[in-house]
């Protein structure tokens, strides 16, 4: 198995054996193109029910087989399942949330943050505190939607000079 087939495997290996200690991963390609190394942080879920050192032998198992890996383990509070569970339930309520006046942008499970990732539209300090309440600052993380970017204004008028209309 080559070095970048690992994170994938690891991946499908947590989720499908090990769902109660998977937490994600996040990979990186570090080598050089003639020789590609990964670098991945799996994140892990231990606890006296997890089954953590099972899940980590079978990981050592994989990565023995991937020259070129390195992998470091962080423990996080909530598991993959759990996070992308979360992440679904509020895409689900999109519309109950837009009837009270939150615009949501999207829901994503960060394996980092431990958290789902929470965007809205004309973020207001208020929607945050609305969706904090429902769902919990030790799961979720609001923030704003990233602004659009428009280097010109289109393309015949130079965005710079575009005060008083110039056409390029």
């Amino acid at each position: 198995m080559t070095a970048q087939h690992l994170p994938s495997v690891v991946a499908r290996l947590g989720q499908a054996e090990y769902p109660d200690a998977y937490g994600g991963l996040t990979a990186r390609l570090t080598g050089p193109d003639e020789s590609p190394a990964i670098t991945m942080t799996i994140y892990v879920v231990t606890g006296p029910a997890s089954e953590a050192d099972s899940f980590l032998a079978a990981v050592r198992e994989q990565s023995a087989r991937s020259p070129g890996t390195r992998y470091t383990v962080v423990d996080v509070p909530h598991t993959w399942a759990e996070l992308t569970a979360l992440a679904q339930a509020i895409e689900d309520a999109r519309d109950q949330w837009r009837s009270r006046g939150v615009q949501l942008s999207g829901a994503d499970p960060d394996a980092a943050a431990s958290k789902v990732i929470v965007t809205v539209r004309a973020y207001r300090p208020a929607a945050a505190g609305a969706l904090t309440a429902v769902y919990g600052d030790d799961w979720i993380s609001v923030v704003p939607s990233p602004a659009r970017y428009h280097p010109l204004g289109n393309r015949y008028q130079d965005a710079r000079s575009g005060r008083r209309g110039e056409q390029m």
